[in-house]
């Protein structure tokens, strides 16, 4: 892992180091004997006075080097250091207690689990384990060499426990730091991802831009060169035809982002609320009006009132589009027991007592009684629609742990592993008890109460009830283990408050933020040493899993911000891709494919841009491309999207066409059986033909004429069309073909548009 880390990762880097270090000076606090000078040897204290100043020292240089980047070498360097100290003190602890047959070897054991534990949070990279397993391995061979089983209070099976004491202390702190720094991580990695997908996000005024440059861009690549192929005005040269080449291809990769600007809708946003107010939503942008969304933008409505909720959402932002002169749009969803849809302006708002019922949105206030929908709304600070829907119940449990990360990664291993090392235990001095088999009685209720916790943490925390059975069932664990009536007083002959106290740590760690008072409370039911347990080191093995579990828990809030951030943008830059197939759409056309298959094959030199055919098919192309992108045509028209549709059937064709609408009319009627009339003309018609579409207003009535022109000498041509007018003309309009005296004919249709007839 490189020194630069992320700002979640970094905070939680250094709360786990503060965190060890005051857990160590706790440690190091309780007992007289670990204070510098308290111990019997001069070269035991200046160990002992190593660590208590390495934790001064780490203190003072995470306060004074606060990088926001990295933590400082010299910590790295410090939490090394402080742990070499705490290590070397046990040895000479032990080394020392060996030599004398004196119990310092309780200290030397007490120091060699606090460095185990410690290690196990404040080391971050995984390859630096092998020091905790060197810790534990040291601390087994000197257990086992220097002759403490001939102790006559201890026996060789209780004295190996020691080390997987130490072990089993490490394994749980490390795999909580494991935990807590990978969600971190996770955070990071998502707010980054944010951060980047907030840049993807295009303003209306940006897609303008966008549009405008990609306008310029035809103009100025694609049309020049298809003009300069289809008029032949360079000379045949192989520089020319290279220069030719070279525009047709830098002509394909303008046309490319034109071919397809539909955006298809993401599967993640498929079938939610939001998704069935895009279009609004796209209107909204394209207006200029800002609209921010909020909340659980992937979630969808119940299932029960989808149509009915959908409905009157999409009535409220309509009504604020039409009426309010908002310049704001704020959508708000929240799951829970109620799907909520808040939808807020900034308009002008009004009274809905007074809007008669039956018509818009008041038409929805009583429509349904599985809605409940309210409207405030006040003159000068906009309208607040809130429509809420109850879920059925079957459904509440399903949503209730949905968006819960696991915690089973912290719970899991501390049980697993101290529920081994409880086991091994009263195997190893099982000669050590009058009733041994009531230990196995013991064990099975913290067997079932460890059992409970883990099934709970995979999807969540430890819930109450886990939390409970712990506390209470961890009081039975000590008071059957009492029962066994131990014949020597050995630490592991009390298996049950070590077992005990791991399993608080994973309850503090893991369960409600007030998990750590309910089991810390019985934790002091059960030692009674109450006040000098708060400072000793089982309770404070529950006060580290207390730690862990704020910065869970803390982690998480960020976790589910980031999340829902994450959600909201990719809603956002949907919308914005949205708002620039729509613009594209609308502004700058759909280039049809057989352009660009033609620019192809020209720029890879399959085709004669000076050949007559390769000419006119420019042309045509020019002719079209122009038409489309810069005829300003309004698609919503009925009459100017007839004629784009003949358009393209005339590039299909590779017909010469040109349009001029010179008036939008409201009648549509029959236009596409129309259509599919001229489109058949079109077909019949010579390649060398020419076609035009036009409409104009003559007095009160408008007039739409599409007139075609031929070489006449092609009889088939008329024929085929004196043929397709007798089968297909349609009950619109007349058309007629009409033969010119300089030796053309022409091929007219004409029809008068009933209804109003208005200036384009």
């Amino acid at each position: 892992m490189s020194d630069v880390i992320p700002s979640a990762y970094l905070s939680m880097r250094r709360g786990l180091i503060a965190f060890a270090l005051v857990w160590q000076a706790a440690w190091l606090f309780s007992d007289p004997e670990l204070w510098p000078g308290g111990s019997k040897s001069g070269l035991e204290s200046l160990l002992l006075a190593g660590a208590w100043l390495s934790v001064a020292i780490l203190v003072f240089v995470m306060i004074v080097t606060r990088s926001p980047k990295r933590i400082h070498p010299n910590t790295e360097l410090l939490v090394g250091l402080n742990l070499v100290f705490i290590v070397a003190a046990a040895l000479v602890l032990s080394i020392h207690a060996g030599s004398t047959n004196e119990n310092e070897w309780f200290l030397a054991a007490s120091l060699f689990n606090l460095s185990a534990g410690t290690a196990g949070i404040m080391i971050r990279n995984p390859k630096q384990w092998f020091f905790v397993v060197a810790i534990v391995g040291l601390e087994a061979y000197l257990f086992l060499s220097l002759g403490f089983f001939d102790s006559g209070d201890l026996g060789v099976n209780s004295a190996i426990l020691y080390p997987f004491y130490a072990l089993a202390l490490a394994v749980g702190a490390g795999s909580a730091q494991r935990m807590l720094l990978n969600r971190a991580h996770e955070i990071d990695e998502l707010q980054n991802m944010v951060v980047l997908e907030a840049v993807s996000l295009k303003t209306a005024h940006e897609v303008d831009s966008y549009i405008e440059s990609l306008r310029r861009a035809v103009h100025e690549v694609v049309l020049n060169t298809l003009t300069a192929i289809s008029r032949g005005s360079l000379n045949d040269s192989p520089e020319s035809r290279r220069l030719i080449r070279d525009r047709s291809a830098e002509a394909i990769v303008i046309l490319s982002d034109l071919s397809q600007p539909s955006v298809n809708v993401s599967t993640a946003h498929a079938g939610t609320t939001i998704d069935t107010l895009a279009d609004l939503l796209v209107e909204c942008a394209q207006r200029g009006i800002h609209v921010r969304i909020t909340g659980d933008v992937n979630s969808k409505p119940p299932e029960h009132v989808t149509e009915g909720l959908v409905a009157a959402a999409r009535e409220a932002v309509i009504n604020s589009l039409r009426h309010s002169e908002l310049t704001e749009l704020v959508i708000r969803v929240s799951e829970g027991r109620d799907y909520c849809i808040e939808i807020e302006d900034n308009g002008l708002g009004f009274d809905p007592n007074e809007t008669p019922h039956g018509f818009g949105l008041t038409s929805l206030l009583n429509s349904t009684d599985a809605l409940a929908i309210a409207i405030i709304s006040h003159s000068t600070r906009g309208t607040v629609v809130q429509i809420c829907a109850a879920r059925k119940k079957e459904r509440v449990s399903n949503f209730t742990f949905e968006s819960k990360a696991s915690t089973i990664s912290i719970v899991l291993p501390v049980l697993t592993t101290w529920f081994a090392f409880s086991t091994l235990s009263i195997l190893m001095s099982w000669s050590q008890f009058q009733n041994p088999l009531v230990n196995l009685v013991s064990l099975s209720v913290l067997g079932v109460a460890s059992m409970i916790a883990i099934v709970q943490s995979r999807t969540g925390s430890v819930r109450a009830s886990g939390v409970a059975v712990s506390a209470l069932g961890a009081i039975a664990v000590y008071v059957v283990a009492e029962l066994s009536n131990p014949i020597v007083n050995t630490p592991w002959t009390g298996w049950a408050s070590a077992a005990i106290a791991a399993l608080f740590l994973a309850m503090a760690a893991a369960g409600p933020w007030w998990g750590w008072i309910a089991v810390g409370t019985s934790w002091l039911v059960i030692q009674q040493n109450f006040p000098a347990e708060l400072i000793a080191p089982g309770f404070l093995i529950i006060m580290a899993g207390a730690f862990f579990g704020m910065q869970l828990r803390r982690t998480d809030r960020a976790r589910v911000l980031a999340l829902g951030e994450q959600a909201t943008n990719d809603v956002k830059i949907l919308l914005s891709d949205r708002m620039v197939a729509s613009k594209m759409e609308r502004y700058v056309g759909v280039v049809p494919h057989p352009i660009i298959e033609l620019l192809a094959e020209i720029s890879e030199g399959n085709r004669d841009p000076w050949s007559s055919e390769v000419q006119r098919e420019c042309g045509v192309a020019e002719s079209h491309l122009r038409r489309a992108i810069f005829g300003n045509l309004d698609l919503s028209d009925p009459v100017a999207s007839f004629a784009d549709h003949l358009s393209r059937s005339a590039l299909e064709h590779g017909l010469l066409f040109d349009i001029s609408l010179d008036h939008e009319f409201i009648n549509d009627s029959q236009l596409h059986d129309t259509g599919l009339f001229l489109e058949g003309v079109m077909n019949l018609l010579p390649l060398d033909s020419t076609s035009r579409l036009s409409t104009a207003s003559e007095g009160d009535q408008g007039f739409i004429r599409f007139v075609a022109s031929y070489m006449a000498d092609n009889e088939e041509s008329t024929r085929q069309l004196h043929i397709h007018l007798l089968k297909n003309a349609p009950t619109l309009g007349k058309s007629e073909v009409l033969l010119d005296s300089d030796g053309t004919a022409q091929f007219l249709w004409e029809a008068i548009l009933e209804g109003q007839a208005t200036l384009g």
